[in-house]
C-alpha cells in the first residue's frame, strides 16, 4: 500500500513538473514576443517623420509653414530679393508714383512700410519728384552683402546693404547719384507674405 502511494505521488510530481515546464515555455515565448513588439513600437515611434504643417491662402492654396526662427530662404535668394527691393524704391515717375509705391508695399511689413513712407516724405523726395516732374530709375551698381544676421525677438533677421546707381531724369536734364541702401529684413508668417520675409526698416545714404 505504501509502495502504491509513493509511486502515485512520483507520477503526480512528474505530471506537475511537465505542466510547469510547458507553462514556463509559454511564458518565455510570450515574454520574448512582448519585448520584440515593444521594441518595434518604440523604433516606429522614434523613426516616424516629423509632422508637416500647412497654411491655407484665401485661394485655397496650401503653403508649408516654417518656424519664424528659421532662415528658410537661401543666401542667394535673399540677396537677389534685397536687390529687387532696393531698385524698386527708385523706379518711380511723377505721374504714376502712387500706384508704383502701392505695388511695392508688399515687400514690407506694415510697420516697415509706414517708416519707409515717412522717410520719403520727410526727406522731400516725393515733393522733388512732383515739382521737378522727374522720372527715376535705378540699377544695382555692386553686389549686395549681408552685414549681419541672427535672431531678433524670436525671428530670424538680416541686415543687407545694396549699392545702387540712381538716375533722375527731367525735361531739361539728367542727373546720376550713388546710394547705399540698407535693408533690415525679417522672417514673417507665410499667411502674411508667401515669400516668408519682409522689410522692417529701409534707409539710404549717398555713397
Amino acid at each position: 500500500m505504501r509502495v502504491d502511494w509513493d509511486q502515485e505521488t512520483q507520477e503526480n510530481n512528474k505530471r506537475y513538473a511537465k505542466r510547469y515546464r510547458h507553462m514556463l515555455r509559454h511564458i518565455t515565448v510570450l515574454t520574448v514576443f512582448g519585448v520584440v513588439l515593444s521594441a518595434g513600437l518604440c523604433a516606429q515611434w522614434l523613426m516616424r517623420p516629423a509632422p508637416q504643417y500647412f497654411a491655407s491662402t484665401i485661394a485655397g492654396e496650401l503653403v508649408p509653414m516654417q518656424p519664424l526662427s528659421a532662415p528658410v530662404v537661401t543666401h542667394r535668394y535673399l540677396l537677389e530679393w534685397a536687390e529687387t527691393v532696393a531698385r524698386g524704391a527708385y523706379n518711380l515717375d511723377f505721374v504714376h508714383y502712387q500706384t508704383q509705391l502701392n505695388t511695392y508695399s508688399n515687400y514690407f511689413t506694415p510697420g516697415g512700410w509706414s517708416a519707409f513712407q515717412g522717410a520719403l516724405s520727410s526727406s522731400g523726395f516725393l515733393d522733388s519728384l512732383q515739382t521737378n516732374k522727374l522720372s527715376i530709375s535705378a540699377i544695382v551698381s555692386n553686389a549686395a552683402v549681408v552685414l549681419d544676421q541672427g535672431l531678433r525677438s524670436g525671428r530670424w533677421t538680416w541686415t543687407v546693404q545694396v549699392p545702387v546707381l540712381v538716375t533722375f531724369t527731367s525735361a531739361s536734364e539728367v542727373k546720376k547719384a550713388n546710394y547705399i541702401v540698407t535693408l533690415t529684413i525679417q522672417r514673417v508668417p507665410v499667411l502674411d507674405l508667401t515669400r516668408g520675409i519682409a522689410v522692417i526698416d529701409f534707409s539710404a545714404e549717398p555713397a
